[in-house]
């Protein structure tokens, strides 16, 4: 199996998904047997919230995100296996703030990510089939029922309750790669994997050799030299780093190509073949070093 690793140069909406959806769309087209994996994804409750509807029906949790990226490459996995790692999160409830704290309280809580978790979805393959492990916030104060919480997680095989930062930080340590690796091993028997980075981190899952580096930003798509990204992540990976910034790693990368991307509008944005074309220049690039 080959590996094409496709990051956001910045945290917010770099386009890492459009690109990736267009790149795996092309190797459909051109009869490659490739698939996705996107290691770690997370979507908002309330902003997202069409994205709910259809795991409260499956009673499973899964990403708009992987939803596109499996439909432009055509594969049969499950969502879970493409995303080993899945978060929910949902603003505060200001109600409970305003009638129980101070709306001091409101706006310190607001700074923490924490604050706005429900759960982490982590599947993890053994002897070929999944376990799904849920990690459920405990006395959550955000806009989220009991009940809806119970459909996400109808199906886990695990739940387990945490009530501070700390837990979660240490569970996904503990965690975080097993589920990854799994996956990412049952994938291999597909000849292409376009895996996906989460936000602006560059490196979220174990060491994989990438034959095809690719970063993302509004406009710019950018295609780096793979081998001196593998130094640059090995460099982070004996500090005990298990993920980087891109902001920590580009100074140390060299690009082998740079080309401008022009603006989609929503109804290109859900046409692979427009985004195909509108995308050839860097796919063609990209196909040439495969």
């Amino acid at each position: 199996m080959k590996s094409i690793f496709v990051f956001g140069l910045f945290e917010d909406s770099p386009g890492k998904t459009t690109f990736s959806c267009s790149l795996l769309h092309k190797l459909k087209n051109l009869g490659i047997d490739s698939v996705p994996l996107k290691a770690r994804a997370g979507h908002n409750y309330w902003y997202q919230y069409d994205m709910i509807r259809p795991c409260l029906k499956d009673g499973r949790l899964y990403c708009s995100d992987i939803i596109k990226l499996k439909k432009a490459s055509g594969c049969k996995e499950k969502y879970e296996i493409l995303n080993p790692i899945d978060t929910l999160i949902t603003p505060l409830d200001t109600c409970y703030y305003l009638e129980n704290e101070t709306s001091r309280n409101l706006y310190l809580a607001h700074k923490d990510l924490y604050n706005h978790l429900v759960m982490e979805r982590y599947t993890i393959l053994k002897n070929g089939r999944t376990e799904n492990t849920i990690l459920l916030r405990e006395s959550p104060t955000h806009l989220i029922s009991t009940e809806i919480i119970e459909k996400l997680t109808s199906k886990a095989d695990q739940i387990l309750k945490i009530d501070h930062l700390e837990s979660w930080t240490s569970f996904y340590d503990q965690n975080a790669s097993n589920a990854i690796t799994t996956c990412t091993e049952y994938l291999k028997k597909h000849d292409i994997m376009v895996s996906e980075g989460f936000c602006d981190i560059i490196y979220p899952a174990p060491i994989v050799k990438h034959e095809v580096v690719v970063g993302v930003s509004p406009g710019t798509v950018v295609i780096y030299d793979s081998e001196r990204f593998c130094k640059a992540v090995k460099y982070y990976t004996r500090e005990r780093k298990t993920q980087f910034k891109a902001s920590e790693i580009i100074p140390y990368l060299k690009p082998k190509g740079i080309y401008k991307i022009p603006p989609s509008t929503k109804s290109e944005l859900n046409d692979f073949d427009k985004l195909s074309k509108a995308y050839q220049e860097p796919l063609e690039s990209i196909l040439n070093q495969l």
